[in-house]
């Protein structure tokens, strides 16, 4: 692979969430993940099922991407 390719595919694979969330939105859905995760007992391999459990709003009612689920 060449280097500007490397570049892209590193750039790729680094992103959290997709450009058209709103930042502030991708912090709120980081930070709610990272709370089940420490929930979870710290328990790695679940990063991408609490990200999906973050941005539905699981537990809690928390807000959600659409701004479903109260908060």
């Amino acid at each position: 692979m060449n280097r500007e390719k490397q570049k892209e595919h590193r750039k790729k694979m680094t992103r959290v969430a997709p450009d058209s969330i709103d930042l502030s939105v991708q912090r709120e859905i980081a930070r709610r993940a990272y709370e089940i995760y420490l929930e979870r007992g710290e328990v790695l391999g679940h990063e991408m099922e609490d990200w999906f459990q973050a941005e539905r709003g699981d537990s809690e009612g928390r807000a959600t991407v659409n701004g479903d689920g109260g908060g």
